[in-house]
C-alpha cells in the first residue's frame, strides 16, 4: 500500500504532488487567508528597508502601489519563495533570510539606528521580529495586510491519521498546527505525536514541540522541494505501525 504524507497548509499555495510521485498525499486547507486594505494615510514617510515574512504578505504588499511607492531602500524576506515573488517585481535588491525570523535576524546589522522598516504581515504573526528590529535601534511600522479565518476541522482526517500508512506530516505555520491539533480527536492527537513532522521554520518547529510531537524535521532550505524531500526520506525510514 502506497504510504500516505499530509500536508497542513493555512497558505494559499497548494503542494506540488508532482514533487512526492511515490507517496498519496492528502493535503487539507485550515484557514481562508482575507485581504486586509489598511488605510495609506497610516503609513507616511519613506523606508529604507521593508521586512516580508510571507508569500501571502509579498502578494498583498505588490498589490499596493502606494506602499510601494515609499520603499527607497532594500527588501528582506524570511525564505527563499517570498525572496522570488519579490525578485520578480520589485526594481530594489532583495536579500532571503534563511527561512525564520531568527536567521534572517542573524544576517541584519545589529545596529539599525535611525532605519525606518516596513513591516506587512499577517494578523497572526509573531511580535519577535519587530521587537528585535526596534530593539536594534530601527523604527518599525507594522502593517496588518491579510487574516487568517480558521476553515472548519475536517473530521475526516482522524481516520487517516489513526491508519498506520501516514509516513509523515506538514504543517506549513503554527496556525496550521493549531487548527489541526484542536480539530483532531484524542486518539488522532495521540498518533500525530508519533508521525514524524515537518516545518518550515522555527516558529512551526516549536509549535509542533510544544505538543509534543516526538520527531520534528526542519526543511532546508525553507522550500516546498526541501520538505519533498524530508517526506521521501521519512517515508523510506518509517516503519508501519
Amino acid at each position: 500500500m502506497t504510504r500516505r504524507f499530509l500536508v497542513v497548509r493555512s497558505g494559499e499555495r497548494p503542494f506540488p504532488r508532482s514533487l512526492v510521485p511515490g507517496l498519496d498525499v492528502v493535503e487539507r486547507v485550515s484557514h481562508t487567508v482575507e485581504t486586509l486594505h489598511p488605510d495609506a494615510e497610516l503609513v507616511t514617510g519613506r523606508f529604507d528597508m521593508v521586512v516580508v515574512t510571507s508569500r501571502a504578505s509579498a502578494d498583498r504588499l505588490l498589490a499596493r502601489p502606494d506602499l510601494l511607492s515609499l520603499l527607497s531602500g532594500g527588501a528582506f524576506a524570511v525564505g527563499p519563495a517570498t525572496a522570488e515573488r519579490l525578485r520578480a517585481e520589485l526594481p530594489i535588491e532583495v536579500e532571503e533570510g534563511g527561512g525564520s525570523a531568527r536567521s534572517l535576524l542573524a544576517r541584519l546589522p545589529p545596529n539599525l539606528s535611525g532605519r525606518r522598516a516596513l513591516l506587512p504581515r499577517g494578523d497572526d504573526a509573531s511580535d519577535e521580529l519587530p521587537r528585535e528590529l526596534a530593539a536594534r535601534g530601527a523604527e518599525v511600522v507594522p502593517l496588518t495586510l491579510y487574516r487568517k479565518i480558521p476553515r472548519p476541522y475536517d473530521p475526516d482526517l482522524d481516520s487517516i491519521l489513526v491508519g498506520d500508512d501516514v509516513a509523515a506530516f506538514f504543517a506549513t505555520s503554527p496556525a496550521a498546527v493549531a487548527w489541526l491539533f484542536s480539530g483532531a480527536s484524542s486518539e488522532a492527537r495521540n498518533r500525530l505525536r508519533r508521525i514524524p513532522a515537518i516545518a518550515l521554520g522555527n516558529a512551526t518547529a516549536e509549535a509542533l514541540s510544544s505538543r509534543d510531537v516526538a520527531r520534528v524535521e526542519i526543511a532546508e532550505p525553507a522550500t516546498f522541494e526541501s520538505v519533498a524531500a524530508a517526506a521521501v526520506s521519512l517515508a523510506a525510514s518509517a516503519p508501519r505501525e
